[in-house]
């Protein structure tokens, strides 16, 4: 099954199959919910649009409050924003009979501040080199808890699990697996992973081995279970054959960029400006805040990049194997 937008898509998965009773007994609309959750909402008119903006764009409340909580939570200051302000500014413009979320022309400084504050974390924290080896190890024994024919979980299930059953699942399908607890020891270890290897995955930087053109196409398309599952799997198994062994591939994590994230869609984001004469006038972010996007635009290209790692602890001379392994694949 092709998956665009995973989160959107089992948020509405589980609001519909598990959330739905609990709503509807409380005389809430399932269906009006669901639509206002959805990515597409080309069919709302009126103030739920509005909510959808506000909850869901290129501009939103969710990224206001994640920057503020993680940056709380890690002591980077550089995501700190002025949220306060930011609402402050909102304004809602009536298109036709549909209500959208636009800003006053006064919040740009604050607009330019939250976009950079946001990409400067991604790049300083949510792609933190151990996070990645972290996310991949995670998916891998995600994967293998679909396989795993003992628990009988598909893979919209496995999503619905809250934390403590996530992880006791994760912890505990090792048990006629050694590689899976392997990567399940990994996972609650101190995680020291260092990058051996590194190739850019964008076409910009020149022309891009055949296997990586491959690859971005699988991205293209939409496949995510062929893209950031199969092959980066496949990868994994072939760079540990051609240096420390097969039975050892659980040690190698290729780390995958994901190019949609860094598509930006602020330049959806609208503003509120006032010509000469006092008429408004609704115009995109990026029409005014032309440096920020090319700051976004350099920036972006050094994220996407594709990364081989292993346990620091393993011998220099085992990593250089590594290395010269992932190096002969990508060639």
């Amino acid at each position: 099954m092709r998956v665009e937008r995973p989160d959107k898509h089992y948020t509405e998965s589980y609001v519909g199959n598990y959330l739905a009773p609990t709503l509807q007994s409380v005389q809430i609309d399932v269906f009006n919910v669901l639509s206002i959750l959805s990515s597409d909402r080309a069919d709302l008119k009126g103030f739920d649009n509005l909510i959808g903006d506000i909850i869901d764009s290129s501009l939103d409340v969710d990224r206001m409050d994640y920057l503020m909580r993680d940056a709380h939570m890690t002591g980077l200051m550089m995501g700190f924003i002025n949220t306060s302000a930011l609402i402050d500014f909102m304004k809602p413009v009536l298109d036709q009979d549909t209500f959208i979320l636009a800003y006053d022309e006064q919040a740009l400084a604050y607009m330019e501040h939250l976009i950079l504050a946001r990409d400067f974390m991604y790049f300083n924290c949510y792609e933190h080199p151990r996070k990645k080896a972290a996310e991949r190890i995670f998916t891998r024994l995600v994967q293998s808890i679909v396989e795993d024919r003992r628990l009988d979980l598909l893979l919209d299930q496995v999503f619905a699990l809250a934390d403590e059953e996530l992880m006791t699942a994760v912890t505990g399908i090792g048990t006629g697996n050694e590689s899976s607890q392997h990567l399940a020891d990994e996972l609650m270890g101190d995680l020291d992973y260092v990058c051996v290897y590194e190739v850019p995955a964008t076409a910009k930087e020149g022309a891009l081995p055949h296997i990586i053109e491959n690859w971005l196409n699988d991205v293209l398309i939409g496949d995510r279970q062929i893209a950031y599952i199969t092959r980066p799997g496949n990868w994994e198994k072939e760079i540990a054959e051609k240096s420390v062994g097969a039975e050892r591939a659980w040690q190698i994590q290729v780390i995958l960029p994901d190019p949609g994230l860094y598509q930006q869609a602020h330049s959806e984001t609208k503003l509120v400006t006032t010509d000469n004469a006092g008429r408004c006038k609704i115009v995109n972010f990026f029409d005014r805040s032309r440096v920020v996007k090319e700051i976004l635009e350099r920036m972006n290209l050094q994220r996407q990049t594709i990364m081989v790692m292993c346990p620091t602890r393993l011998p220099s001379a085992e990593r250089d194997q590594i290395k010269n392994a992932a190096a002969s694949l990508f060639a």
